[in-house]
């Protein structure tokens, strides 16, 4: 049986899976191979530059964004952020950049149930990124804030 011009049996490369339309890559992986395809930055939780190529900051620049945050509502919106990504919580949409009292936001809005939630976060380096890699599905498992925070403190 021939569909979308490959034959049923055709195995599956990471080259020829590239070239796959995304509408039907999705459904090629789970029907021939029962899962999920594993590739780097495809479901792997890297969120520092210096745990992989894949990496959207450094632990330095992370913590001294952290810093210049400190004590002001942006940490508590950041917290809130990774709780939601942690949970598994949808994106309602993608991220939208904006400003909000002249500091560069993130507007991240989650569902869950029949509640909607938008939350601020903060612009820090790599965030975007991050936060669309999520939005797109590449990434299905986050750490929570206090985890990153560990993660980059320097080992004493």
């Amino acid at each position: 049986m021939y569909r979308e011009g490959r034959r049923e049996d055709q195995k599956l490369t990471t080259s020829s899976i590239k070239n796959l339309p995304c509408a039907i890559m999705h459904k090629e992986v789970n029907e021939i191979l029962g899962g999920t395809i594993e590739t780097s930055g495809t479901n792997v939780p890297v969120f520092f530059t210096e745990d992989g190529p894949e990496g959207f900051v450094s632990k330095a620049e992370f913590l001294s964004a952290l810093h210049e945050i400190k004590r002001t509502p942006a940490v508590k919106q950041l917290e809130k952020a990774f709780d939601n990504l942690n949970a598994g919580r949808s994106l309602n949409g993608y991220p939208t950049k904006d400003y909000l009292d002249s500091q560069q936001v993130i507007w991240v809005r989650f569902s869950f149930g029949k509640i909607k939630q938008n939350i601020p976060v903060p612009a820090i380096e790599g965030m975007y990124e991050f936060l669309m890699a999520y939005a797109n599905g590449y990434i299905n498992s986050v750490k929570t804030l206090t985890e990153l925070i560990m993660d980059a403190a320097p080992e004493s």
